[in-house]
């Protein structure tokens, strides 16, 4: 991560968590902030002794509903039921390939609000792919 773009730091926003979040534990020890962790595919609650987690059984998406019997919600909507709307914050994700279309479904304020998005990416080979890159 890079260091000059995360200070001061209100909160961490960790998409696709799975049972383990060692980033997310970084970041809450280090920066002494709760990371918010959305995972609606495996509902283990990583822990970390000296941080703080909050987990939500929600995925993000470009839209809010329910998919296949698992609830989305937008990265703006999840921002703002947090109390993080205008908060300086980090996001991670890793989230097999749905990170295309809940980063086109973000506002550009949003996105430009944002200093700092760690990311493994997917299936970069379509033309949505170019269309995130341009936006962010």
């Amino acid at each position: 991560m890079c260091e000059n773009l995360i200070e001061p730091l209100d909160a961490a926003y960790s998409y696709g968590v799975g049972s383990n979040d060692d980033w997310g534990c970084e970041v809450s020890r280090r920066y002494h902030v709760p990371v918010q962790q959305y995972d609606c595919f495996d509902p283990a609650r990583p822990t970390c002794g000296g941080g703080t987690f909050v987990f939500h059984n929600e995925c993000v998406g470009d839209r809010t509903g329910h998919r296949e019997s698992r609830f989305f919600d937008t990265l703006e909507n999840q921002i703002r039921k947090n109390g993080d709307t205008g908060r300086h914050l980090i996001i991670k994700m890793d989230i097999e390939g749905a990170e295309w279309d809940s980063l086109l479904g973000a506002s550009d304020e949003l996105l430009a609000s944002i200093p700092q998005i760690t990311m493994e990416m997917h299936g970069f080979d379509g033309p949505k792919i170019l269309e995130v890159i341009r936006k962010l």
